[in-house]
């Protein structure tokens, strides 16, 4: 099984007059174990224990079923990319664990901010 980890190295506060904008800075991580995902629901419960390891309180916003080509929230407005991930980033994603090159998706913001 191959997990991509993605989270927040620090955050980024641009200066200037009246700005108040905090951004958020991605890190990727590549992780590689020898457990077998052979399900949705085998796949989420590897995802959330990183989260768990990861973000103090991770909450589960949005995710993706590669193998069966459904995401959640299942938003059609977004064209630049899937709903379900600009939801995700848009609802405080700061957690991006991809287990198997894309098979399953999942994204968590930490839920004590």
């Amino acid at each position: 099984m191959r997990l991509l980890i993605v989270f927040p190295a620090g955050n980024l506060k641009p200066g200037g007059i009246g700005t108040n904008i905090r951004l958020k800075v991605m890190e990727t991580k590549k992780i590689t174990a020898d457990v077998d995902i052979i399900d949705f629901n085998a796949a989420r419960k590897s995802a959330d224990e990183i989260s768990l390891k990861i973000l103090k309180e991770p909450f589960l916003v949005a995710w993706y079923d590669g193998i069966a080509g459904i995401g959640h929230p299942d938003i059609h407005e977004c064209t630049s990319k899937p709903g379900w991930q600009m939801y995700g980033e848009s609802r405080g994603g700061c957690l991006t664990v991809d287990v198997n090159d894309g098979s399953y998706i999942f994204i968590y913001a930490e839920s004590s901010i």
